[in-house]
């Protein structure tokens, strides 16, 4: 179902990678968007995943994340 739906958010669109931090595993943490749209943002939004708070301190994804929960959506239901 995840799968399905990121694939519905980027397939046949421009998207662009913002590598936004560089973690101690020297691995890049990025932000991708997709015609304009935040990939990320609307993953949880639906329910699709989590947002790390430790990781991250964005308010949009605390607050997408909250409405998932309380909608009961994906991973919340």
């Amino acid at each position: 179902v995840c799968k399905r739906a990121l694939s519905n958010l980027v397939f046949g669109k421009t998207v662009t990678v913002q590598v936004v931090d560089i973690d101690r595993y020297r691995r890049s943490v990025s932000r991708v968007i997709a015609d304009g749209a935040d990939v990320g943002l609307e993953m949880i939004r639906g329910g699709f995943v989590w947002h790390y708070r430790q990781y991250s301190d964005d308010a949009r994804y605390t607050a997408a994340e909250e409405g998932a929960r309380r909608a009961r959506r994906g991973l919340w239901q």
